[in-house]
């Protein structure tokens, strides 16, 4: 996911990222174990997606996808199927993720990178 939607998805869940900045501060987490644990997921996730793991889990869907050029603004419809869960990034590290910034200022943690996942079922519609 684009983190132009990223932050369109944080924007449109407040309401969780604070739930996310208050459990993590009432648990006594801190931003770095917070990243180690994510890069963590990622890797695992990773290396569960390549190894056929979800396979069975997963239900192609062919739908239209509204596509925007960057450059001249265009829309135009394109068939995509979804056939796989995106929401992690292939080769995602801690220090990749530890050089995010939070999205609601410095004290918080929650990043494009968390906040992705938590909009990204809204941002998908199947008619």
């Amino acid at each position: 996911m684009p983190q132009e939607t990223d932050a369109v998805a944080a924007a449109a869940n407040p309401e969780v990222e604070a739930i996310i900045d208050a459990e993590r501060e009432r648990a006594g987490i801190s931003r770095e174990a917070q990243d180690r644990f994510s890069a963590e997921s990622q890797r695992k996730t990773e290396a569960a997606q390549l190894a056929g793991r979800f396979a069975d889990e997963i239900v192609s869907v062919t739908t239209t996808m509204a596509v925007t050029d960057k450059e001249t603004g265009v829309v135009s419809q394109h068939e995509a199927t979804v056939d796989a869960d995106t929401c992690n990034r292939l080769g995602t590290t801690y220090e990749a993720l530890a050089k995010l910034a939070p999205v609601k200022g410095p004290e918080k943690f929650v990043t494009m990178c968390i906040a992705g996942g938590m909009g990204a079922a809204g941002l998908f519609e199947i008619y």
